[in-house]
Formats: C-alpha cells, structure tokens, sequence
C-alpha cells in the first residue's frame, strides 16, 4: 500500500497544474478501482431490456441460492462446485447474448461525468493509504485535489466521532476539526455535496459534521456513492409517468416494543405505520404482515417505481454473504442470493438496521446489502449505518417521502425529513444524531416526480380555460349586440 501511496502522491504533483492530464489521471483511476463493480453493475442495470431476462434471473438466482445452502453447511467442495458452475454459466450467457457483455466494455470519462454535474454540485472522493489520504474535489468545470495526514492523532478525531454517533447516551459535541480535515474549504460554498468514501470513512455521515455551528445537513444536502459512475447518470431525469410502490412490511412478535431497533425479532410499530403512510401517498403493491414473503419480494420487487422494505436485516461480520433481510415466516433473503436477482427500480428504501456497512473483504471493497441492490441495477438507494430506531425511522421516512411526492431530489428530500425532524422533535436527548442521521443515500440524486411537467399541464389548462372564456364572451357579446340592433 505504501509504494501506492508514494507513486499516486507523485502523479498528483506532476499532474496538479495540467488541467488535461488531471482528466486521464482521473478517469484512468476510477476505470482501474471499479472495473469489476461496473462490470456487474451495468449487466443488471442494461439486460432488463432483453426478454430473455427474466430466465437468465432465475437460472443464476437457484445457483446463488445453492451456494449460499453449501456456505451454511460447510461444504467446500460443493461451494466450490457451484462457484464454476455459475461462471461457467456467466460464460455462456456473455457468448450467447454479446449485447449484455458489450455494456462492460464501456470506459469511464471525467469529462462525461462533469457534464453532468450542475453548477451547485461538487463530488468528493477519498482515497486512504497507509499515513496518507487524497481528496479529490469535482465540479462542473475543475478538478482539484489534496493530500492530507492520516496519523494516529487524525485516525481519533474520526474514531471518536464515530463512537459518539452510534451511542444515544454519549453527550455529541459537533468537533470543527474533523470537517477541517474531511472538508475542502471551497466545497463547502457548493449546495449540494456528493460523498464517494474509502474503506475508513464508510460509516461516517458527513450529515453530522459541523458548519457554522450547526450540523452540515441543516446547510448542505448531502448523498453518496460507491463510484463515480454510480453517482450521476447520462440523460438521467424525473419521469413524467405516475409513480408507483411496492411495500414489504412482515409482521413480527408482539413482544419488546419498548425501544425497538429494526435489526432484532421485535414487533415494529413505526415500520407498519410508514408503510401505511406509503400506501397512501402513492399508488401501490402492499405486502404487509404474512403477506410479505421472500416468494412474493422475488415475483413483485420491481414493478413500481420505489421498493420500500420496513423490515428487520441483520449483518453477519464474520460471513457477509450470510447477511439478510428477514421476511415473514422467518424466511431469509441473503446477501449471495440478491446479487443474482435484477431490480431496475428507481429507488429502494432500505428501511432496516446496518444495510450501508459491511466487512471489508479480499478487493478492499465493502459488502453491502445496498451495495447488492446497486448491482442488481438499483439507481438510487436510502440504506442504514447503524441499529435504527423504530419511532423516529418512521417519522424521517414519513417526511422524506412527502418531499419527494413535492418533486424534491432524493437527497434535498432527505436532508429537508432530517431537520424536520430536529425543529420539531420536543425532547432535546432526541436530538442526539443517532435518533435521525442513520440514514444516508446512495446513487442517483434525481428527482422521482416532473414538477415541470405538471405545471406544463397547468399552464396548458389555464391557457384552455382562457380561450374558452374568450370564445364565450364574444358569443354572448354579438347575442347582445344583435338583439339590441
């Protein structure tokens, strides 16, 4: 890792005044990180528009699924079997249906993806080595970037951040230093911020830095993404047809309500009610109490537009692809087994515990619940990064989705259910970041409704109405003027 550090520190001053070679440095950085990911990635997100999909799904899920029983009982040489299986299989499906396999061939630009960004946007992307961390700094029309010290003494501002976040009784003291250091002075004169962390910062949410004296998220949207390419997308906007969801909200025991989190087998009051609220907002598919199976999740997931789960999910640290979503019936939805499913929503709530943090695995990536929704083809998803609270879970998701149902990005939305919820919560221990900066967004920021368009059609209305009222008058007018002759 050092000698990465060293090599890339050089490209960084070689390259820190020449604004062309800053590009290729870039692009060819983010083609070398994500190469895999956006192989997977853009096979799920581009093969739903070929009717061959829905079979190839099935086929590579009962694989997926075999596999995970093999991992559970211990079975190396079946796991390992199955493991060939399903690339020989992937081999097959690339040879036989080139269209999927054409989209991974497709290279990452810089200058692609800054033209996407608006004049408010600035992206941030961290890169850590062993002493060492880089910042690199994106907008419309520059690239920018430092490096800054990663010691032991920085390593405990992040540290202690970090503890005090996850712990209610801890007395959370906003510390300026850890913005210093995270935050480029410039990007902070931007509206909105989009976050693509390292390893070290992945649990972190810049929503609860300080600025001015107050939270970021009280001043700056904020959301994240895994890579760049997953941030913004080409020709990417509000859809202009009715927004749809579909709800899964399993029923639990009746038992421990007090204090309830959505990571333990504990009836969740506030789940079912966000869920009903959902229903309610926009036309849906609700599946709620028994009706929320795994076997309904696999047919239903991706006819609407959002996909919202109130449920239970539990990491396993030791085990990441043992991770999961608990449905009804104590039925279980596996990390292994969502990679091979295809869901081209819009956006996908994750409205459970710790579905934003995984275990670093062999390519120092993270798995990730939402990180497998990202693959599956996924744009955008709300995910958790810590032992949620039930109560004021539902009251932030209540509000974000009012917001996004006024036309809102994604992640204004969020940022404007979060101070909601800290201007009106009476309780000042309530107030503490871990009752309402659990969640965080990942993926694309677009808005999920056209305000636009249906002012488009108001305008078109009154201008209807207009003409109609003239027409009337001057009928009415030469009715007049004719009988009074």
């Amino acid at each position: 890792m050092g000698i990465n550090c060293y090599t890339i520190e050089c490209r960084l001053e070689l390259n820190k005044h020449n604004f062309k070679h800053k590009k290729a440095f870039v692009s060819n950085l983010e083609n070398i990180s994500n190469r895999l990911a956006w192989q997977e990635f853009s096979q799920s997100r581009d093969v739903v528009k070929l009717p061959i999909i829905d079979s190839l799904e099935h086929i590579e899920f009962q694989i997926r699924k075999q596999i995970v029983q093999a991992k559970q009982e211990r079975n190396q040489k079946q796991e390992d079997s199955l493991e060939r299986i399903l690339q020989t299989y992937k081999d097959h499906v690339n040879a036989k249906f080139p269209t999927i396999s054409d989209f991974t061939q497709n290279n990452f630009d810089i200058a692609t993806f800054q033209n996407l960004l608006g004049n408010d946007d600035v992206v941030l992307k961290y890169l850590f080595f062993y002493d060492q961390f880089v910042i690199f700094q994106i907008t419309k029309d520059a690239i920018e970037w430092e490096l800054k010290p990663w010691t032991k003494a920085t390593k405990g501002l992040l540290k202690s951040h970090l503890e005090y976040l996850k712990n209610p009784n801890s007395k959370f003291v906003i510390n300026p230093e850890l913005t210093k250091l995270l935050l480029p002075e410039k990007a902070l004169t931007f509206k909105s911020l989009t976050i693509i962390p390292d390893t070290p910062i992945y649990r972190l949410p810049f929503e609860t830095l300080s600025y001015k004296s107050r939270y970021l998220i009280q001043e700056k949207a904020v959301h994240y993404s895994s890579h760049l390419r997953f941030a913004f997308f080409e020709g990417e906007q509000a859809s202009d047809k009715e927004v749809k969801a579909t709800i899964f909200a399993p029923a639990y025991p009746k038992s421990n309500r007090a204090g309830a989190n959505r990571n333990s087998a504990t009836f969740l009051e506030g789940a079912q009610k966000e869920a009903k609220v959902l229903e309610a907002l926009f036309p849906s598919e609700a599946f709620i109490g028994s009706n929320a199976t795994k076997a309904n999740f696999i047919t239903h997931k991706s006819k609407g537009n959002i996909l919202h789960l109130a449920m239970h999910a539990s990491l396993d640290d030791d085990e990441p692809v043992f991770s999961h979503f608990n449905f009804s019936n104590d039925e279980k939805l596996f990390l292994e087994e969502l990679y091979g499913l295809n869901i081209p929503v819009d956006l996908a709530v994750l409205s459970a515990c710790n579905t934003a943090v995984g275990k670093e695995d062999g390519s120092l990536s993270m798995v990730s619940l939402h990180r497998a929704f990202s693959f599956s083809g996924t744009k955008a998803a709300v995910a958790s990064l810590w032992e949620v609270p039930d109560a004021t879970t539902s009251q932030i998701m209540i509000a974000f989705y009012n917001r996004l149902k006024d036309g809102k990005t994604k992640s204004v939305a969020l940022q404007m259910a979060k101070n909601e919820y800290l201007t009106t919560v009476e309780n000042p221990k309530l107030r503490h970041p871990y009752y309402w900066a659990g969640f965080i967004l990942y993926g694309s920021d677009a808005p999920l409704i056209d305000t636009n368009y249906n002012w488009v059609w108001i305008a078109l209305g009154l201008v209807f109405m207009v003409l109609l009222l003239y027409v009337l008058f001057n009928k009415f007018w030469q009715r007049d003027t004719t009988e009074t002759a």
